[in-house]
């Protein structure tokens, strides 16, 4: 059915990119010493972020409610996608992929990967590669020995070089009250960081969704480690 082609690679592609409205995602990653680790990621969306895209294609057929809601709410399709996006990337294994539809109606996708090298992080933080040019959204990811520490940082790189986004701007009110969650367990002491805490080796990032949505550059994680 093409409305559900159409549905399915808005979902995806909104997922990937992590900035829409509705959305809350927890990131729980673990670094090694040689730079390898592992990440398990959550994803919650609202049910109001279905009830506006069922109420969107209803106006237009209403005959095709049933089928939308469905299709919606069909995990099987997205996990698929998932699967095959960590296939064709070299560098990450996938452990698991699942996708629940809870009690009041909203649902939650659980990611869980293992990265063989720091830099594949960008990646996973980074719209999908998959048909964008040069001038794409990047994310950098600098992993520096200093001998007695190390400097860490992940920095969203939009395209807009001042990380303006208009129609975030535009939307911003749906992103009220919405966190992201980034919690990172690195090999070493944190000796600083720009995290919101931070205890021992693990950072705790809290991210505003309202914030991001209009202004991307706000995701910078910054650390320095004490060997």
């Amino acid at each position: 059915m093409r409305i559900k082609n159409i549905l399915l690679l808005f979902i995806s592609a909104v997922l990937i990119l992590q900035f829409t409205s509705c959305l809350e995602f927890e990131r729980n990653i673990k670094i090694n010493p040689d730079g390898s680790g592992s990440e398990k990621q959550r994803i919650n969306i609202d049910r109001s972020f279905y009830d506006m895209m069922i109420m969107l294609v209803s106006s237009l057929d209403s005959g095709k409610t049933k089928g939308i809601r469905d299709s919606l709410y069909n995990h099987d399709d997205f996990v698929k996608k998932i699967r095959t996006d960590f296939e064709n990337t070299p560098g990450v294994t996938l452990n698991n992929v699942e996708g629940v539809t809870n009690s009041d109606s909203s649902t939650s996708y659980f990611i869980d990967y293992n990265f063989n090298t720091i830099k594949m992080l960008g990646k996973m933080t980074s719209t999908n590669p998959e048909g964008l040019g040069e001038d794409a959204s990047k994310t950098e990811v600098i992993w520096e020995d200093k001998g007695k520490e190390i400097y860490f940082r992940i920095k969203y790189i939009p395209k807009d070089e001042n990380g303006q986004n208009n129609t975030g701007k535009d939307m911003a009110y749906m992103f009220e009250g919405k966190k992201m969650k980034i919690n990172v367990e690195f090999p070493y002491e944190i000796k600083s960081c720009n995290a919101a805490d931070y205890s021992g080796n693990t950072g705790h990032w809290v991210i505003g969704m309202k914030e991001l949505s209009e202004d991307s550059s706000l995701l910078m994680l910054e650390a320095v480690l004490k060997k």
